[in-house]
């Protein structure tokens, strides 16, 4: 993922929701920004950005645990002329 420059979209089950939220917070620079898409059309519809290093604190701050939802993590540094 952290190689990938353009920006990728995952969907994954609720149970899985704060396990990818970990992997990614590892697997990406702290900085990289992710968009959240929580329960689309219903009562607790959260849309959110935030940086790759406060999932943590944003997930908290709604209380959001186990739910549908859509996660794009936002477009990294594209590779210099040369460089893989």
């Amino acid at each position: 993922m952290r190689k990938r420059p353009e920006p990728q979209t995952l969907l994954e089950t609720p149970y899985r929701f704060q396990k990818l939220l970990e992997e990614c917070a590892r697997a990406l620079e702290p900085d990289r920004e992710l968009f959240l898409a929580w329960e689309l059309g219903g009562e607790n519809e959260r849309l959110l950005w935030f940086p790759a290093k406060e999932w943590k604190r944003q997930i908290g701050t709604y209380g959001l645990d186990k739910g549908e939802f859509i996660l794009t993590i936002g477009p990294g540094r594209m590779p210099k002329r040369g460089e893989r």
